[in-house]
């Protein structure tokens, strides 16, 4: 079983061409920052066996970050 949770916006989205190195430290097409934010979430949820992925927002037409994460076994 796995919990999937969809965040998106309805802003400018991701660059085009960004997401082979979306992921990488330091990496950032912000004016502010330090090129974190993404690196930092895919190493929680690769830690948890899970998967992310980058794109953009069917529905709200700006960004999209999907996160694939393992369920934990009922209790």
């Amino acid at each position: 079983m796995q919990v999937l949770l969809v965040i998106e916006d309805d802003g400018a989205g991701f660059p085009e061409g960004i997401s082979p190195k979306a992921f990488s430290q330091f990496d950032s097409s912000a004016s502010t920052g330090f090129g974190l934010g993404l690196y930092i979430v895919n190493q929680v949820v690769a830690w948890h066996q899970g998967q992310m992925q980058i794109g953009r927002s069917h529905v709200l037409g700006g960004a999209a970050v999907t996160l694939v994460l393992p369920a934990a076994p009922p209790h």
